[in-house]
């Protein structure tokens, strides 16, 4: 493993000095050409995110993991990620060379013996936590702006000559945004993933952890609100005699609804639009119903703050006279507030009326539901009514549909992984389309993740063959007969088959793979297993990525 570490080390050092002398680069032209600053800043990010990564990737000697074949296969995908990185870079290498004198005095690239001697006359704790590298605008001709006097970076000393030529070169910059993004979301995916899901954080509470991690690294590597995630699901005594998300207002909303719906929220007079889904009371007493109620309440409010693709939650308040728990969201930023459109409304349309996504959309909206169901398995938390119901689209301000941003909803069957199973079952056959077979007739097993990622298959494959799983069955039912049962197991099976036949024509080999292994269940690992969301990132995440369909 030693070989495989010091791999990494050299790509992370390579790709740090890189990202910075890019982002010299961009920052450098961003005063002759002022509508390059939204570049810059985006250079500068993907910067301070290596930095971040390489400050915790030191603080813990490299050993995210404790088991040490898991922590091998974790090193082996950041050394493949940062050689993407690396790559994204490579076109400015040669010119860093010849023009930076920090990047040729620290660069394994160029400095062989680093490669083997990776402490070698360098700390390279030092190395990230130095910030005072960035060009001012001194380093061209014009005098410094006044904005510039109280920035954080300082000029560089070691890079003198003329970057003149950097303002011819605004399509490559932003080709090298858009490569460096790419991977480096790849990387906070795994970070994410690895650190929340893993036992050696287990006994810490979020906030020593972040002291551990370092509060700043924590929030720009994304696991921050993922830790404090976990942290409630975990121990849900935290939350004991915590009623501040418990509303007073007086909320408006059609009766016997089972989806998010727009709702209107009086609170002392004042009245908005809201966004209501709701909870039905079980058989259990009231003060048990109520802890249930209010650990979701913390857990949706913690996730609002995240990349969980989750709406910013308000608060839940009960309302006997419908026997249900109403839990209110808020609209997303700059969007209109109005009902938003389900995936499964738009997948149900007429061709005619509805044109649907793209191809890149449906990969998009794929992968992106994808990543937020298993963030949340990592953070021990199940959703349980995973479907193209739940999966919702918010219209722009200019009324067109943000496909970008997916959100999920329909959580009332939600809860925390460490909670016992209610073994309750309704006989909603829409819902039945979705749940796997061990939960239905009634349930045969307690709710676990392997049962979230059979309804995840079954969106893919909506997706893929964009037809509804109601129309996919009913293809069977008209087939064999009206009035033949066709039992949960059977139909399984036909959907796997029908994964098996189109999604290779429609979606490549790749994405029809990651489905069938959704609706089989067959991972190899338990999902009570340190490597669980590690095995679903590589064998479902990473087959859903359109690059795949390039061979």
């Amino acid at each position: 493993m030693a070989e495989i570490a010091l791999g990494a080390v050299t790509l992370l050092r390579e790709v740090f000095l890189l990202s910075k002398f890019v982002a010299q680069t961009a920052r450098s032209a961003s005063r002759h050409q002022t509508e390059r600053e939204a570049l810059q800043a985006e250079l500068d990010y993907e910067h301070l995110y290596i930095r971040s990564f390489g400050l915790l990737f030191f603080r813990v000697n490299g050993q995210f993991v404790e088991h040490d074949g898991l922590n091998r296969e974790w090193l082996e995908k950041v050394a493949w990620i940062l050689d993407g990185l690396r790559l994204a870079f490579a076109d400015y290498a040669k010119l860093a060379g010849e023009k930076d004198d920090e990047y040729r005095q620290k660069s394994p690239f160029l400095n062989t013996a680093l490669q083997t001697q990776p402490d070698s006359g360098l700390q390279l704790s030092d190395l990230f936590s130095n910030t005072g590298t960035f060009i001012s605008t001194q380093a061209i001709t014009s005098p410094q702006h006044p904005e510039d006097q109280d920035h954080k970076y300082r000029p560089s000393p070691s890079v003198a000559f003329d970057w003149k030529w950097a303002l011819f070169e605004k399509k490559k910059l932003g080709q090298i945004v858009d490569s460096s993004r790419k991977w480096t979301h790849k990387l906070k995916e795994l970070v994410q993933l690895t650190m929340v899901a893993n036992p050696r954080f287990g006994t810490l509470s979020s906030t020593r952890l972040l002291q551990e991690t370092g509060a700043e690294e924590a929030r720009i590597l994304g696991v921050s609100t993922h830790l404090r995630v976990r942290e409630v699901n975990l121990d849900p005594l935290s939350i004991e005699g915590d009623n501040s998300l418990s509303l007073d207002a007086r909320l408006d909303f059609p009766a016997h609804t089972t989806t998010l719906c727009l709702a209107q929220m009086n609170d002392d007079g004042a009245t908005c639009d809201v966004l209501v889904e709701t909870k039905e009371m079980s058989t259990k007493s009231r003060p048990e119903e109520e802890r249930r109620v209010k650990q979701l309440a913390a857990l949706l409010s913690v996730a609002g703050d995240s990349d969980l693709s989750t709406l910013s939650f308000k608060g839940y308040k009960f309302e006997p006279s419908r026997g249900t728990f109403a839990f209110v969201f808020d609209f997303p930023p700059d969007r209109l507030r109005s009902a938003p459109t389900s995936l499964h409304d738009i997948i149900s349309r007429p061709r005619s009326v509805w044109s649907g996504l793209t191809l890149s959309q449906r990969f998009y909206v794929a992968q992106s539901i994808s990543k937020s169901l298993v963030s949340m398995h990592a953070a021990k938390w199940v959703h349980k009514s995973f479907r193209s119901h739940s999966i919702v689209f918010f219209k722009r301000l200019d009324s067109t549909v943000d496909y970008r941003s997916p959100y999920l909803t329909n959580f009332e069957y939600s809860r925390a992984t460490s909670s016992i199973t209610q073994w309750t079952s309704d006989e909603d056959d829409e819902k039945n389309l979705y749940r796997h077979p061990d939960r239905q007739l009634p349930p045969q097993k307690s709710f676990n993740q392997i049962h979230d990622l059979y309804a995840l298959g079954m969106v893919l494959l909506e997706l893929g063959t964009w037809s509804t799983i109601a129309k996919i069955k009913n293809s069977l039912q008209e087939r064999v007969g009206k009035d033949t049962f066709l039992n949960p197991e059977t139909l399984a099976d036909y959907y796997a088959d029908v994964a098996e036949r189109e999604l290779p024509h429609h979606m490549g080999p790749a994405y029809a793979e990651a489905v069938l292994l959704c609706i089989r269940g067959n991972f190899g690992f338990s999902p009570n297993d340190q490597e669980f969301p590690l095995r679903v990132y590589d064998l479902v995440i990473k087959q859903l990525d359109p690059s795949n369909l390039v061979e």
